[in-house]
């Protein structure tokens, strides 16, 4: 290998380190979670459900500085949609989402949940 890939590996080997990492996603991602104060921690039905992800998802993308320009609250909607049926997959999905949204059976909020 020659210095110049080493130096090329050297510098993708510490952009994808833990530390890295942490740094760029998970304490932006922390911070934003621990900001965040949903009036209630469960909803009443689908509609307050959708409300309160894409309220919740929004907050994320403005607190870790990932959208660029303006929000389109269909876009982010759709977003946290897919990330909550993502989430949920294995669960039971959107519906099992809905429900423990609804229920809170599980003693957490929803969107804590989120990846």
């Amino acid at each position: 290998m020659s210095p110049g890939e080493e130096e090329i590996l050297e510098r993708i080997l510490s952009e994808i380190s833990e530390e890295s990492l942490a740094e760029k996603f998970g304490i932006p991602l922390d911070s934003a979670r621990l900001c965040y104060l949903p009036e209630s921690v469960t909803v009443k039905d689908g509609f307050e459900f959708n409300e309160a992800i894409t309220a919740f998802y929004a907050h994320l993308l403005r607190h870790t500085g990932s959208p660029t320009g303006q929000m389109k609250k269909d876009a982010v909607s759709a977003e946290a949609l897919d990330l909550i049926e993502r989430a949920f997959e294995r669960k039971g999905g959107y519906k099992s989402a809905l429900s423990e949204g609804v229920h809170g059976i599980h003693g957490a909020c929803v969107w804590c949940s989120m990846p």
